[in-house]
């Protein structure tokens, strides 16, 4: 019988994976097998046999020191970069950024869920101003404490209490924006599903669903200035033409009222569609007024819940008007997290309509492709 090869021991593997005497990766903060399962990660030692992934020599190494002092290095560069550039970057008003430079990060030092948060968003934010491999490991990084977050936050949404109301405010947020980001990072389409889009919706509408279960306790503390973030959010339009958007979504709305009265659907999938157009023209009119591009952002969270059904169930109508708030979202933002966004919502809503109806988004198409004078 052939001898089993020998192999070099380690004894810095995860609590876990000892307890379950597997073999652990020893990838720091989650190893790959909690990461699959999904886990919770620890570890008892700081010693690595394997370089994690952090900044960065040109090899991507993390600095020697951490060897020898134990300090986890990566996760101090990554809080570190929120407080000085992230934080900064989400915002343009100085009270909202204040509170997301302290407030949230004190925070996450009692609720982990928000540290991973911040911590997820910060290294997506520096992935997005590097290249190369230096890029990957920084988004992989994110992934992982993105993962953490919800894992951890989303148990708690059945139970909003007034002890938990602030950190699962934060948390919402900071995970909303991450799930903007990531999902405009994409640019294959094959890797684009509605499924996706779904999720981040529903993570939209918990953040709205916490607001409206304790926004009288969120305003005694010291998240209250976030409930304000839509409401002083001004930045630069991306386009000199926004006013003839307007035109365009009236020109939807024509659109589905004709086909509703050749076609004949029923009478409460006509108004589902008819609310949501219409709370779109609506949103887009407030953001234009307003020059407030954050106001647009919560067309997921006023939709109908049966809108989201004829989503998921790829309704060519429901599609159509998907293609046009992505175009709408391709116009008017221009923060960092919102690139491609929109972008990604038109792919994704073409990739699902035939031929026969991907005409109804020729304008949408025309807007990410860059192509359009609207």
């Amino acid at each position: 019988m052939p001898l089993r090869r020998s192999h070099k021991k380690s004894h810095h593997g995860c609590s876990l994976c000892k307890q379950r005497r597997i073999k652990c990766d020893e990838f720091r903060p989650i190893c790959g097998s909690c990461h699959k399962k999904g886990l919770p990660c620890t570890f008892d030692s700081y010693q690595q046999s394997h370089p994690r992934h952090g900044s960065f020599g040109e090899n991507n190494q993390l600095p020697r020191d951490e060897i020898h002092t134990g300090l986890p290095l990566v996760e101090l560069e990554l809080l570190h970069h929120w407080h000085t550039a992230t934080a900064v970057s989400l915002t343009e008003n100085e009270a909202l950024s204040e509170v997301l430079r302290s407030q949230v990060p004190k925070e996450g030092l009692s609720h982990p869920f928000v540290m991973h948060g911040i911590l997820g968003l910060s290294a997506l934010h520096l992935s997005q101003q590097c290249s190369g491999p230096r890029r990957q490991t920084y988004t992989d990084i994110a992934m992982r404490h993105y993962s953490q977050a919800l894992s951890l936050f989303v148990p708690l949404l059945s139970d909003v209490t007034p002890q938990n109301c602030q950190s699962l405010f934060a948390c919402s947020f900071l995970i909303s924006g991450f799930s903007f980001a990531s999902q405009g990072l994409k640019t294959e389409p094959s890797s684009m599903h509605m499924g996706e889009v779904m999720e981040v919706f529903k993570l939209v509408r918990g953040t709205a669903s916490i607001v409206e279960k304790a926004r009288e306790w969120i305003e005694r503390g010291d998240m209250r200035p976030l409930l304000k973030f839509a409401t002083c959010e001004r930045r630069a339009m991306r386009s000199s033409h926004v006013y003839g958007v307007r035109s365009r979504l009236e020109s939807l709305i024509n659109q589905q009222a004709g086909d509703h009265r050749s076609s004949h659907p029923p009478s409460s999938l006509r108004a589902v569609l008819d609310r949501s157009n219409q709370h779109l023209l609506d949103l887009c009119d407030s953001s234009i007024t307003s020059n407030n591009e954050a106001t647009v952002l919560a067309w997921p969270a006023i939709i109908d819940p049966e809108y989201l059904d004829l989503m998921q169930q790829l309704e060519p109508r429901s599609l159509v008007t998907l293609a046009h708030y992505g175009a709408v979202l391709h116009i008017l933002t221009s923060a960092w997290w919102m690139e491609g966004w929109g972008k990604f919502l038109v792919i994704v809503a073409a990739a699902h309509l035939d031929d026969s109806t991907r005409s109804g988004i020729a304008w949408p198409l025309a807007v990410v492709n860059e192509k359009a004078d609207v």
